[in-house]
């Protein structure tokens, strides 16, 4: 995959991540003021590591020919990062034990 490639494959991604997040906050807009204290704390960090991952994305983008590969594993990283924090969001939502 060149990098090319792989930045429209990050912002495709990003995109999927960017409405699963706005869900997040659709539901959380709904919930009882306690639950929802504690869901926002879990929003700020994914737009936290979202915002990490853009810094990322654009440093990919303006990286030389080759060395925009040594950028590929700390985004890589943080997409993980991020998926599985909204992953462990929706699990709770699910069960409807947001701690």
């Amino acid at each position: 995959m060149n990098r090319d490639e792989y930045v429209k494959d990050l912002t495709i991604k990003m995109d999927k991540l960017n409405s699963a997040i706005n869900k997040i906050e659709a539901k959380a807009e709904s919930m009882k003021e306690n639950a929802k204290k504690k869901i926002q704390a879990r929003i700020k960090d994914l737009h936290e590591k979202k915002d990490a991952a853009i810094v990322k994305i654009k440093a990919v983008k303006e990286a030389g020919d080759n060395s925009w590969q040594d950028l590929k594993e700390g985004v890589d990283t943080i997409f993980v990062s991020l998926k599985e924090t909204i992953s462990n969001i929706q699990s709770r939502f699910r069960k409807k034990k947001i701690e």
